[in-house]
């Protein structure tokens, strides 16, 4: 952010891992405002483009050590905070090997990879789930771990081979178990995304939206209200505590003068609040009564889970500043910022050739058209951040006799078969079979194909985008009123379009972006932006 106080007194080059969810986002995004360098990698399987705050930014899962080692050769990292998980208690229970694959063994690629590559302490996203039931207790860090579920036990697994890692003096690292990360961040730029979302404060906003019950799964507890008691920790507060966590580790990595310092902190507000208590508080903000259903318990699920903080207080100085209506009343804002998101239909409009397929003239053969380095990657991006897409392209071959209505549709169903494969499902082409002499109305850069399409879906085209090689694709989202237009420096139009025309275009529409490949444009377009 411009004029941001409070800037850090050094900043740091930090790679975090997960960096497209809920908490690394979040963490992210406050990291990047004190001034510190961002490098995020995130596989996007949970995650969600739009949440991404940085420009370099990877997709791929951190345990494929053929993409993560040549970055980490390349870079040398003060801090790597690890977010990346799979956290779902009920599925993991259904799929345990799921939880191990993804929680233990990719933090065991990454953990090898950085002792390899000498990078900075790992700051590791873990949970109070490696706990289990603590008959009362307030949890601190020297309670008896005895998970209750493969979520937690995968937790558990991870933080033991980190552990053993700087034992052996390979790495320095510091485990952080949260206590039900809530709220979203001071301006709203990133927040809460879960599909299906599980957590309390969200569902409660969901289930008023809806005009449905909140659902309160048992009211038969030893509690002050009979219903669970949770530890609720703002997002804020985490950042500011990654923060203090990374400066400690770093040094005690100096005073100790070499690798393999090892430390764990439990973060909670050390009060917890009954989902009886939540409820109230989110009818409070919201102003009118929310209904309730009281259904019977869940399996496994403890009375009582609250921190014991304080070794964080007085070894990194942490203390949460945020109190429950802080939280409600961000997490609230963020819902109705989330749900205009979810309910506003956009669409990302995408030239095919020499876009997303090697352009070779009038493509009649689908081997004639392998897909170009980087367009599934942004894609997946535009996907992720919730557009459908719409392929838009001029095929005058057809009008010329040069290929079939039947080979260009063969052609089509072969590209969206081997990108379905791939996780990238388009949505619909939109194509112009007029030859330019024609003077028909759906030719690019004519905008009649995309306005078309918006009407048809009942999009608004100031949140849709056009992206392709050419300046009549530019040309075309422009005309059409879409928010932001992107060239591809892929495909013919590299050689074609100039740079002299790009600037005039540039002053006259001032979202304009270019970049190398798709991935590069997608990621412009899509990123938070300082």
């Amino acid at each position: 952010m411009k004029n941001q106080p409070n800037r850090a007194k050094m900043a740091r080059k930090i790679l975090v891992v997960g960096g497209a969810g809920y908490v690394g986002s979040s963490v992210a995004i406050a990291l990047r405002d004190r001034g510190h360098e961002i490098t995020v990698i995130d596989d996007l399987s949970t995650g969600y483009a739009q949440q991404n705050i940085s420009k370099d930014f990877h997709l791929f899962r951190v345990g494929d050590r053929s993409r993560l080692a040549p970055l980490l050769e390349s870079h040398r990292f003060d801090a790597v905070f690890h977010f990346a998980a799979v956290a779902l208690v009920e599925e993991s229970v259904r799929n345990p090997q799921k939880y191990f694959e993804n929680n233990v063994e990719q933090t065991r690629v990454l953990v090898e990879e950085m002792a390899r590559t000498h990078q900075g302490p790992l700051v590791f996203s873990s949970s109070c789930a490696v706990f289990g039931d603590p008959q009362g207790q307030k949890i601190s860090e020297d309670l008896p771990k005895n998970p209750m579920n493969p979520y937690g036990e995968s937790k558990k697994v991870a933080e033991g081979l980190i552990r053993e890692a700087c034992v052996r003096g390979e790495l320095s690292a510091v485990v952080l178990r949260y206590f039900n990360a809530s709220g979203a961040e001071p301006l709203n730029r990133v927040g809460e995304r879960h599909e299906p979302e599980t957590h309390l404060i969200p569902l409660v906003f969901r289930a008023f939206q809806e005009g449905k019950p909140v659902f309160i799964n048992g009211a038969d507890y030893p509690t002050r209200d009979a219903t669970c008691v949770r530890d609720y920790v703002h997002v804020a507060d985490l950042a500011r505590a990654h923060e203090l966590a990374m400066e400690h580790a770093i040094s005690q990595n100096a005073i100790k003068g070499t690798r393999g310092v090892f430390d764990d902190f439990n973060l909670g507000t050390e009060s917890g609040y009954s989902v009886k208590e939540v409820i109230d508080a989110c009818e409070k903000v919201i102003g009118q009564p929310i209904a309730r259903e009281v259904r019977l318990r869940r399996a496994g699920d403890p009375p009582a889970l609250v921190a014991n903080s304080s070794k964080a207080l007085r070894v990194l100085g942490f203390k949460t500043e945020k109190s429950l209506e802080d939280v409600i009343t961000s997490a609230y804002r963020w819902e109705q910022i989330r749900l205009g998101d979810v309910t506003c239909k956009k669409v990302a409009f995408i030239d095919r050739d020499g876009t997303i397929n090697h352009d070779s003239g009038y493509v009649r053969d689908p081997k004639d058209a392998p897909i170009i380095d980087g367009a599934v990657a942004g894609l997946r991006i535009l996907q992720s951040a919730g557009y459908d897409l719409v392929v838009v392209s001029n095929q005058s071959g057809v009008g010329r006799g040069k290929i079939t209505l039947a080979e260009l549709a063969a052609v089509n169903a072969d590209l969206s078969l081997r990108l379905k494969q791939k996780g990238v499902y388009l949505n619909s082409f939109e194509l112009c079979h007029h030859r330019p002499e024609d003077a028909c109305q759906c030719r690019k850069p004519s905008p009649y194909l995309l306005l078309n399409y918006a009407k048809s879906v009942g999009a608004s085209l100031s949140d849709c985008v056009m992206i392709g090689d050419k300046f009549i694709d530019l040309k075309a989202g422009q005309n059409a009123g879409c928010r932001a237009v992107g060239l591809v420096r892929s495909g013919y139009g590299a050689e074609t379009e100039t740079l002299p025309e790009y600037l005039e275009m540039s002053r006259s529409h001032s979202n304009v972006v270019v970049g190398a490949t798709l991935f590069e444009v997608a990621l412009e377009l899509v990123t938070v932006a300082d």
